[in-house]
């Protein structure tokens, strides 16, 4: 929807943090004429670093998209995590058809869409959450103490992967 463009500033920090992760660095060197590229959210040190203000999360998770050449399928894939996860949920606790119907709201919703088809963090950290409490709920209902430490260790790293995101 937007040819891979960010939009908002949010989104241009996220990315640009992402691009400096996945050269391998923590931050980048400041430009020469560092008032030329002043932006809401992204920093410039008097030590000469570059880098956003935004805790790592979501831009690791953009880095992984962009080493592998999926970068426009990340935020789309963890929409598609949400509206799964918030399903599963729903099923579990009202019921299958109320879990459709929340499920296509979901997927058909503008914002969801609009911030499926963005670079800004909202819906990675929602997709960790969802999942995380997701996990959790399997946890509790696992018929074994493998499965409930497997999935009381994926529940946490998610809830923990989505503050890192997001902090909530």
């Amino acid at each position: 929807l937007f040819d891979g463009i960010p939009h908002v500033t949010d989104a241009t920090s996220h990315l640009f943090q992402a691009k400096i992760f996945a050269a391998g660095r923590m931050w980048a060197p400041a430009p020469a004429c560092p008032d030329a590229f002043w932006q809401p959210h992204v920093l410039i040190t008097h030590s000469g670093k570059w880098f956003t203000k935004y805790t790592p999360g979501h831009a690791l998770l953009l880095a992984a998209g962009i080493k592998l050449g999926l970068l426009k399928w990340v935020l789309p894939l963890c929409l598609l995590i949400v509206v799964v996860s918030l399903g599963r949920l729903l099923e579990a606790y009202e019921g299958r058809s109320a879990a459709r119907v929340g499920m296509v709201l979901l997927a058909t919703s503008p914002l969801a869409l609009l911030l499926g088809g963005s670079f800004m963090s909202h819906v990675s950290a929602m997709a960790g959450s969802a999942a995380g409490v997701l996990c959790w709920t399997r946890f509790f209902a696992a018929d074994s103490p493998r499965k409930g430490r497997f999935w009381a260790a994926a529940g946490g790293f998610l809830l923990a992967a989505s503050a890192l995101t997001r902090p909530h």
